[in-house]
């Protein structure tokens, strides 16, 4: 393998590496401002034992085995470019490329380049929070606490995180009422993966207050591996939502005065409902017979085996933002 890794090309080693972000923000700080950021920017050689991580690193699982292949890359070619960070009395707090640290570490690399710049925290927490959504590196719920900590530390709102990160109001209001889920569905959470157990999973189980029930129709939607839609007809079952199905009330076959009563009262005349299906619907009206199609299809597609859930909740999430942000602004 590691004959392999060492054939690896520029390209391939700088994807590897994580020097392709490509992110509007991070380009936006860590670029050239002008004459008096030039001044103030410098490169320097710096020992790993000097560098501290960034104080809003939403990140807590660094994947192990990852780490090992990037630290064999590093081995056979180098580090490549160079981090940016600020100055902290004799240390270095990093921005970005906490797993290129922990990598040097491991290809046995003693110092790394680092560009120094005078960076505030809300630059810090941006650049944290952007580099690792580019690589799709953080769950929802690590987003969410970084969220959580931007509102409390910042006094930033919803919309304000959402405009910073290109993003809709509706991602950035899912991720923080994730972060202030009960803290047992926080723990399944980290403790499994978004495909067996999603975030929308959680927010759904939140619906119980009592905490031991809660925990048992958990068990029962990672047990069973309930999707979306099966775990919220369990929630509504332990909530009791559902009503029972009426006894009849008169066990004797109805008289024909009753059926003709009943025919009058619901059945429609055939002129009638032709007519109605030949009335399209309008207004706010169809806007509603639309929802309703809607609903039915992400329903099908849910129960569907074929279908990647994971694209489908990310197609539905989009589809709920962009509609609440649309309600939002009619208020």
């Amino acid at each position: 393998m590691p004959q392999q890794r060492a054939r690896l090309n520029t390209d391939q080693a700088k994807h590897q590496l994580g020097l392709n972000i490509g992110s509007p923000i991070l380009a936006e700080i860590a670029g050239a401002k002008g004459s008096e950021s030039e001044q103030e920017q410098s490169i320097e050689q710096v020992s790993l034992d000097l560098i501290q991580p960034n104080p809003f690193q939403p990140r807590r699982d660094f994947d192990d085995p990852g780490l090992q292949e990037l630290a064999d890359v590093m081995k056979s070619m180098g580090f490549f470019g160079a981090l940016l960070g600020r100055r902290q009395q004799r240390h270095i707090e990093l921005a970005y490329g906490e797993r290129r640290v922990r990598a040097a570490r491991m290809a046995g690399i003693q110092e790394i380049p680092i560009e120094i710049r005078p960076l505030a925290d809300i630059d810090m927490f941006n650049i944290a929070v952007v580099e690792n959504e580019q690589r799709r590196d953080l769950t929802q719920l690590e987003v969410g606490e970084a969220f959580v900590r931007a509102q409390e530390q910042f006094g930033l709102s919803e919309r304000e995180i959402a405009e910073r990160l290109g993003k809709s109001r509706g991602y950035v209001r899912n991720r923080i009422e994730t972060a202030r889920l009960p803290e047992d569905l926080k723990i399944v959470l980290r403790q499994t993966t978004e495909e067996s157990f999603s975030a929308s999973h959680a927010r759904e189980l939140a619906r119980i207050e009592d905490q031991a029930s809660r925990q048992e129709i958990t068990e029962q939607v990672r047990r069973d591996n309930l999707n979306y839609q099966q775990t919220k007809l369990a929630v509504d079952d332990a909530l009791g939502l559902h009503e029972p199905l009426e006894e009849p009330s008169n066990p004797e076959p109805p008289s024909r005065e009753e059926l003709e009563t009943w025919r009058e009262k619901h059945v429609i005349p055939i002129d009638q409902l032709l007519a109605q299906q030949k009335e399209q619907p309008r207004g706010v009206e169809r806007l509603r017979v639309q929802a309703e199609r809607l609903r039915k299809i992400a329903e099908e597609l849910a129960s569907d085996p074929r279908i990647d859930r994971q694209e489908l909740r990310e197609v539905l999430e989009q589809v709920y933002s962009s509609i609440f942000d649309l309600a939002s602004d009619l208020s």
